[in-house]
């Protein structure tokens, strides 16, 4: 159910990065926060034959720093990762809000959504999920990153007569 056909996903890089050069097609990094080998393998071999640039990590200090210094497009973050560490990962990444966040969590249940959506990710997704789900969710933060994000709806929103 996880391998599909490819899917090439190019995507603007004036766009997500801010550049103002034209035509120059980039693919949109992602980094995988799982510290199962076998779910990050299946991950990254799918999103790669996708179009994205995937990075993986294991879940642990080094994912803030490493978001710091390289600020992916966006993070897709296993909250089970450690003792709870995930949690405390996904407050340190929407305080910074450099990346988007996309949150899964085995256990699913609203009391996690509710926690993670307060905290301030982009999107929640309780397991089992199948990988064109994902991709969906990817693509909908991605374009909503696109164009221009929270910040542009809060203008939006305010600036309406609703």
């Amino acid at each position: 159910m996880l391998f599909f056909n490819i899917i090439s996903v190019p995507v603007i890089k004036q766009v997500l990065k801010g550049e103002k050069r034209r035509n120059t097609v980039v693919r949109p990094e992602i980094l995988i926060v799982i510290d199962e080998p076998a779910l990050r393998y299946l991950f990254n071999i799918n999103l790669s034959s996708r179009g994205y640039n995937v990075v993986e990590m294991k879940g642990n200090i080094d994912v803030i720093s490493f978001v710091e210094s390289n600020k992916p497009d966006l993070v897709i973050l296993d909250l089970m990762i450690g003792s709870n560490n995930g949690f405390e990962i996904c407050k340190a990444l929407c305080e910074y809000r450099v990346s988007s966040v996309i949150a899964f969590n085995m256990r699913g249940g609203d009391a996690d959504l509710i926690k993670c959506l307060g905290m301030g990710v982009d999107d929640y997704i309780g397991k089992p999920f199948g990988i064109d789900e994902l991709i969906a969710r990817i693509n909908a933060v991605l374009r909503f990153k696109r164009f221009g994000g929270k910040k542009e709806l809060e203008k939006i929103v305010k600036g309406s007569n609703v």
